[in-house]
């Protein structure tokens, strides 16, 4: 299905282990880079790469933080 990701940077364990928003969503990001690269260096082009990606922020009870996140 298109609607798929292969693979996901997920914040949540980060969150569950008491980081920082900001912590968080770096984490989040560095992951996130990390699998485009891998996906690149093996020879998938850019675009199609950065589609198999998903990003998950946890939200919690604060949720203008999430919403910010």
């Amino acid at each position: 299905r298109s609607g798929w990701r292969t693979l996901r940077a997920d914040g949540e364990v980060w969150h569950g282990a008491g980081a920082s928003d900001a912590q968080e969503l770096a984490a989040v990001i560095a992951t996130g880079i990390a699998c485009l690269r891998a996906l690149v260096e093996r020879g998938m082009n850019v675009e199609k790469a950065a589609r198999q990606i998903g990003l998950r922020l946890a939200v919690d009870t604060d949720f203008l933080s999430g919403i910010a996140k």
